[in-house]
């Protein structure tokens, strides 16, 4: 991996509805293959609401990333 492909910090929104704040990362991070400690959340929503949370992930790639989005559209 090229060190220059990674960024410090990757931002993104994650949108979850019937789950959990940690089982939603937990997915994240099998999907993925990133270490679920990398991620970072500013606190908890509710499962049983359809709800909008920013996460960080430190010192990952974006296709590594990507690879969860191409398999969430498929599962929807």
């Amino acid at each position: 991996m090229n060190p220059n492909a990674r960024h410090k910090y990757t931002y993104f929104k994650l949108y979850k509805y019937g789950i959990d704040t940690f089982n939603a990362i937990f997915r994240l991070s099998k999907a993925t293959g990133i270490n679920n400690k990398l991620f970072s959340t500013a606190g908890l929503k509710d499962k049983r609401g359809f709800t909008t949370q920013l996460v960080s992930v430190y010192n990952t790639d974006l296709p590594s990333l990507k690879k969860f989005y191409k398999q969430s559209d498929r599962n929807r």
